[in-house]
C-alpha cells in the first residue's frame, strides 16, 4: 500500500472519516452506485495505512455489512446483556475502549441498516459517547428510504462522495493498467476518462470494454457489463429523481442529484453514457414513463411488454383493453387508434408492428 498512488478525492474522504472518528462523531459517508464506497472502505482494513495517514486516531475496526454476519463481538454481546451497566462491563474489557473504538460500516446497496442494528449503534452511542462512535459507508439512496428527522443519530452529520476529477481519473486508469498488465493508447485513456464521468466502477467498466478484443474507438452500452452498471446506477434513484434527470427545469433542480454528481448544476448528466442508458433503456421507461400512461395505454404496453417477440392478436388487444365481455363490440379502428397512441407514447421504446394475418408483434 506505501507505494500505491491513490486518488486525491479518496485521500480527502479517507481523512474526513479519520477526522470524526478522532472526534468521536458520528459521520455517514454517501455516494452513487460504484462511487469509490468499496475502496475507500478497504483502506480502513490495512493498518498500516491507517498508521500512516492518521497515526494518533482511535482504534477503527472495518466492518461490511455484505459480509460480516454480526457487527462484532461488542454487538453480540448486546443480546445477552440487560442494564447499561451490564453492557458497559462488556465493552470496557475491549483493550482499545479507553483510546475510544470507531466502527466502520459498508452497506450493501441496496440495504438500509436493519431495526436491530439502529438500536444497538443508538445504545452504544448513549452509553459511551466518547468511547464510541461509527461512520457508515453507503449509498445516496439511503435518503430515499429513511426518515431524516427521525433518524437524526443516523444521519446529523453526512457528506457527498463526489465523482472524480481529471487527475484522480488518471490514477485510476493506471491502477487498472498495472493490475490487468495492459496499456491503453493516450486517445482511449482519455475515451474512458471522460465517458465514465468520474464514476470508479465505470472507470473500470470502460476499460475492460476498451481491451475486450472488441472495441472500436466508441463504447457500447449495450456491452453487457457496462449496461448491467448503468442500470445498478439508475436503481439507486427515485423515480422523481430520473424524472428530474430527464426533465431537467433549472428551476426545480434536485440539490442532491447535483450533490452526489448525478447531474451538473445545469441539469447535464454526469456522464454522456449515462444520459444515453436514460433515454434509450426500456428499463428506465418501465420505471419513469410507465406512470404517464392512461391506465388503458398502462393494461396495453404490459401486454406487449410481456410478450416480445410474440404473436398478439386483435382479439386478446380488444380484451386487455375493454374485458372479455365488451370487446366484441369494438371495431379494428378502435384497436388501431390504441395501437397508434401506445407508439407516440413509447417514442421507440419498443416497436409495434402490425401483421397482415390479423394481429401485432412487439420487438426491442
Amino acid at each position: 500500500m506505501t507505494n500505491v498512488q491513490i486518488p486525491a478525492y479518496t485521500l480527502k474522504m479517507y481523512r474526513k472519516v479519520i477526522s470524526y472518528a478522532e472526534r468521536g462523531e458520528p459521520y455517514s459517508l454517501l455516494g452513487m452506485y460504484d462511487g469509490g464506497q468499496d475502496y475507500v472502505f478497504s483502506l480502513f482494513s490495512q493498518s498500516n495505512f491507517v498508521g500512516r495517514i492518521a497515526p494518533k486516531q482511535r482504534y477503527i475496526r472495518a466492518v461490511s455489512l455484505q459480509v460480516d454476519t454480526g457487527i462484532s463481538p461488542i454487538f453480540a454481546a448486546l443480546s445477552t446483556q440487560t442494564s447499561s451497566a451490564d453492557l458497559r462491563a462488556s465493552i470496557v474489557k475491549n483493550p482499545h475502549f479507553d483510546q475510544g473504538i470507531t466502527l466502520i460500516l459498508l452497506l450493501p446497496h441496496d440495504q438500509l441498516l436493519s431495526t436491530e442494528t439502529e438500536s444497538q449503534l443508538t445504545d452504544l452511542r448513549s452509553t459511551f459517547p466518547w468511547n464510541f462512535s461509527y461512520c457508515i459507508i453507503g449509498y445516496s439512496s439511503i435518503l430515499n428510504f429513511v426518515n431524516i428527522d427521525q433518524q437524526a443519530f443516523y444521519l446529523k452529520n453526512w457528506d457527498s462522495m463526489r465523482l472524480l476529477d481529471e487527475a484522480d481519473r488518471e490514477i485510476v486508469v493506471s491502477v487498472y493498467e498495472n493490475f490487468y498488465k495492459q496499456k491503453v493508447t493516450p486517445k482511449i485513456r482519455s475515451l474512458i476518462c471522460n465517458e465514465s464521468g468520474g464514476n470508479p466502477g465505470m472507470i473500470k467498466t470502460l476499460f475492460l470494454q476498451a481491451i475486450s478484443g472488441n472495441f472500436n474507438n466508441a463504447f457500447d452500452i449495450q456491452e453487457s457489463n457496462t449496461y448491467e452498471r448503468l442500470r445498478h446506477i439508475t436503481e439507486t434513484l427515485s423515480t422523481a429523481e430520473l424524472l428530474n434527470i430527464l426533465e431537467p427545469n433549472q428551476a426545480k433542480l434536485n440539490t442532491n442529484l447535483v450533490k452526489f454528481g448525478y447531474i451538473s448544476d445545469t441539469g447535464v448528466p454526469f456522464s454522456r453514457l449515462f444520459g444515453e442508458f436514460l433515454s434509450s433503456s426500456p428499463y428506465v421507461f418501465d420505471r419513469v414513463s410507465f406512470s404517464k400512461l392512461s391506465p388503458q395505454l398502462q393494461l396495453l404496453y404490459a401486454l406487449f411488454r410481456n410478450n416480445v417477440g410474440k404473436q398478439i392478436s386483435r382479439r386478446t388487444v380488444a380484451q386487455t383493453l375493454w374485458g372479455n365481455e365488451s370487446s366484441a363490440k369494438y371495431s379494428d379502428w378502435a384497436i388501431d387508434r390504441a395501437i397508434s397512441d401506445l407508439r407516440k407514447a413509447l417514442d421507440g421504446k419498443l416497436s409495434i408492428k402490425a401483421l397482415k394475418k390479423n394481429g401485432f408483434i412487439c420487438s426491442e
